[in-house]
């Protein structure tokens, strides 16, 4: 099973949520817009989305990445210390250079930093040793992210719905999976910019890459095709498996990157094999390190190539809000349905169809505002969700089983108090969910209850078998028939069992505090809960892949996980 760890997480580039928050790890603020105060929003709600567009500008954005970039150089940086739009428009010059233009040399790390930290990175490793290996393992991504920025802030300039980033949440510890609108460029000018697509970046900072581009079919339909290059490197006991996309079916990935993800994919797998008790790999690390930095072809790869047929509906819920007035101005929340149908290029009986409601939750990061400048604030609003289910093959992952159960019609309510969280989210069909998160230390808890609502117990949660997972022992022995009442004292992280390895949890939580003129009037963001359990003593037959040819016996686990998209306005 593919469990990336927290240790994993803190090892590889984590990403600043889009919907506010962020946490530890090494991240990248993804370009989005910090625009001036709009005096007369205009929105346009028959549309995708209801977000105003008009009268945002991108120039306090730029001051922001300036002031850090300056503030981490200790010296005056570019020009002068009274900055003005010549010295950060020279600012980012120089950036391309160093970043874009230029080969990028890890032993210059430390006169690199503040070049990075203007091209939206921030928690950067202190220690110049750990900063150029950061470096050295992230150059495609270094310079893609660049090009990135310079495009939305290298020049002072009007923003509209392409800036805006929304997260769409994940199974994993990394959020780092991203929606971001593609507008007809001469639309600009026009009080809702007509959407020509979304753009899909999935596991931005890890050892994949993909990013897919769908273009807009009708109303909120989008569809698309893809190619998706998948490697697979071989090493003594194993393989380790990347994917990546935005090539065509003729033209090959670079080698430096398939590198850079590769050694990538050895630090995430190392550090999960670690968490289960398992250090074989991190012993051959240098030799297997050695081994991939040495390649000078894909030859020795094994290499597959697969269609991607793709179609989904992205449904805004911040238009017309229930349990509120009106709509949200600066920020979105939903669902996107996804199917997609994956098929080999050279056999195509070799299918595989993925369907799942996947929730997205952001907006724009200008008008987002700190939430800990304030004593207290109540908001109240609307959610919907998803929760899925599957059944899998232990250590294989291999779906046996898979069902999805839609929430939609829900309550939510938050209290914000003294950097605390309280979160209260209600559904007719599922539980309450009760949550708790400390602002300034990242943990929290999350609590089930009214469990009796649920008709399929298959959506509702087991426990686990073992007590070698810290956070959920209180919930006493796992009940196959489903639990009422739940509860994880500490879900805010990735914890498995290290002795078997198969049972564990991964839970996130990230709201973004949205307003005018520093004041919040709006709170959107998400909460993710993901458990892996022993099933009732299930098990089942599959070839051995270590000895061709023999079966082996398999257990099965079962996979629940809960995504719940929240959009709410402050109290007056």
């Amino acid at each position: 099973m593919k469990k990336l760890s927290l240790m994993a997480a803190l090892t590889l580039s984590t990403m600043l949520s889009a919907c506010g928050g962020g946490g530890s790890g090494h991240g990248y603020i993804p370009p989005s817009t910090l625009p001036d105060n709009p005096d007369k929003p205009v929105v346009s709600c028959t549309g995708v989305t209801c977000m105003t567009n008009e009268g945002l500008s991108n120039s306090a954005k730029r001051n922001e990445l300036y002031s850090n970039a300056l503030s981490a150089s200790g010296i005056s940086l570019f020009t002068s210390n009274e900055v003005d739009s010549t010295d950060i428009n020279n600012a980012f010059t120089q950036m391309k250079k160093q970043l874009v233009d230029n080969s990028i040399d890890e032993n210059d790390a430390e006169n690199l930093r503040p070049y990075l930290i203007l091209a939206g990175f921030e928690n950067l490793p202190e220690n110049e040793v750990d900063l150029k290996d950061w470096i050295s393992n992230r150059k495609h991504m270094i310079k893609h992210h660049a090009e990135k920025a310079l495009e939305m802030y290298g020049t002072e300039r009007n923003v509209y719905l392409d800036n805006a980033k929304l997260q769409l949440v994940s199974e994993t510890a990394k959020q780092d999976s991203y929606i971001n609108f593609t507008i007809d460029q001469n639309s600009r000018s026009g009080s809702a910019p007509t959407i020509t697509g979304i753009e899909i970046s999935e596991h931005d900072l890890g050892a994949e890459y993909l990013n897919t581009t769908l273009a807009s079919k009708s109303g909120n339909n989008f569809e698309g095709n893809d190619k998706l290059h998948i490697y697979e490197f071989p090493y003594g006991g194993g393989r380790l498996y990347i994917e990546i996309s935005g090539y065509d079916e003729n033209t090959e990935p670079d080698l430096a990157l398939i590198k850079e993800k590769l050694q990538l994919k050895l630090q995430e797998r190392i550090a999960e094999d670690s968490l289960a008790g398992d250090d074989t790999l991190l012993n051959m690390k240098d030799k297997v390190s050695k081994d991939i930095a040495l390649l000078e072809n894909t030859d020795s790869l094994n290499h597959e190539i697969i269609d991607r047929k793709i179609d989904t509906v992205y449904t805004s819920y911040a238009k017309d809000l229930k349990n509120g007035t009106g709509n949200l101005l600066y920020s979105d929340f939903g669902l996107v349905k996804w199917d997609e149908t994956r098929t080999n290029t050279e056999d195509s009986s070799d299918k595989e169809e993925i369907h799942a409601n996947k929730v997205f939750a952001g907006g724009y990061d200008a008008m987002k505002v700190d939430p800990k400048k304030f004593a207290s604030m109540n908001f109240k609003g609307d959610a919907v969700g998803g929760v899925n289910y599957k059944k899998i093959v232990d250590g294989d992952n291999g779906i046996v089983a898979s069902d999805t159960l839609l929430l939609e019609g829900g309550k939510a309510e938050l209290a914000f108090a003294n950097g605390e969280e309280k979160l209260n989210v209600t559904f007719n069909n599922w539980y309450n969910v009760d949550v708790t998160k400390n602002l300034n230390t990242n943990t929290g808890s999350i609590s089930f209850s009214g469990g009796e609502k649920i008709t399929d117990k298959q959506f509702k949660f087991t426990g686990l078998a073992s007590n070698n997972v810290d956070g959920v022992k209180g919930n006493g022995q796992q009940n196959f028939d489903g639990f009422n009442e739940y509860k994880n004292t500490d879900f805010i992280k990735e914890a498995w069992d290290k002795d078997s390895g198969y049972e564990g949890y991964t839970g996130a939580m990230d709201i973004g505090y949205y307003g005018k003129d520093g004041t919040p009037s709006e709170a959107t963001g998400y909460v993710m809960y993901h458990e892996e359990s022993l099933t009732n003593g299930e098990k089942i037959e599959i070839e051995d892949k270590k000895n061709p040819g023999q079966m082996t016996e398999k257990d099965l686990i079962n996979v629940l996980e809960m995504q719940i998209g929240i959009g709410m306005q402050k109290n007056k």
